[in-house]
């Protein structure tokens, strides 16, 4: 699973147990490869970055098209039971 997959897939599991729509912001232009967020996942990466569910790889470098490691599926999930 890819990270931006695992992002769409927290995100909308936190909206659909809250009933609660998340705002995405614009904190997804300032990594430097955000044009490498697919299309479809671009507004629900962005809000999983403002949420904090989705953390950059350093280097101002978001790397949506990588596989997510389980440490990195283990953060977006505590963060998501953390918020609801």
């Amino acid at each position: 699973m890819t990270r931006e997959q695992m992002a769409a897939m927290i995100v909308r599991a936190y909206e659909r147990a809250t009933g609660l729509a998340m705002e995405p912001g614009d904190l997804l232009d300032t990594f430097a490869d955000a044009d490498s967020v697919s299309d479809w996942a671009k507004t629900l990466v962005a809000k999983a970055v403002k949420s904090g569910f989705m953390k950059g790889k350093g280097a101002g470098r978001l790397d949506p098209q990588s596989y997510a490691t389980r440490a990195e599926a283990a953060h977006m999930v505590y963060h998501l039971i953390r918020h609801l």
